[in-house]
């Protein structure tokens, strides 16, 4: 569910219905980033920038738009539904990052992340579940 609710005096709280996806999950941690020594930094590779770019696109034709203007931090629920076993909070830092980009909001701005997984039985079912607060603290 995605809630944004403003502190100024007055609470005021929207609520939007709430956005699942239905997409692959993202690439393990283990196949995501990789190092590049010379620059002494972390980059995505090639399949994790597809997966990026898909899910981006997915949230804005979903209508989630960038936040307004405030200091704003996050709450995310992440559940996956797999088939198989894997690290519940495998591919989440990916989930992460695309929603903090589509808000607008820093990710140094997350508070609370909760990562469940749900094993299903078939290929076909493996998708996630994410809700959102966002919190205006101005």
């Amino acid at each position: 569910m995605f809630n944004l609710i403003c502190h100024s005096g007055v609470m005021i709280e929207f609520s939007l219905e709430p956005f699942t996806a239905t997409l692959p999950l993202p690439p393990s941690i283990n196949r995501t980033y990789a190092f590049n020594a010379a620059q002494k930094r972390f980059y995505s590779n090639p399949p994790v920038k597809q997966w990026k770019q898909n899910a981006y696109d997915l949230l804005m034709a979903a209508g989630w738009k960038p936040l307004p203007p405030g200091n704003w931090t996050l709450a995310i629920h992440l559940v996956m539904h797999i088939p198989e076993p894997r690290d519940v909070d495998s591919g989440s830092k990916v989930i992460q990052d695309v929603l903090c980009r589509r808000l607008g909001v820093d990710d140094r701005y997350v508070f609370d992340f909760r990562a469940q997984k749900v094993v299903t039985p078939a290929k076909r079912d493996q998708h996630f579940q994410v809700w959102v607060t966002a919190t205006c603290l101005n």
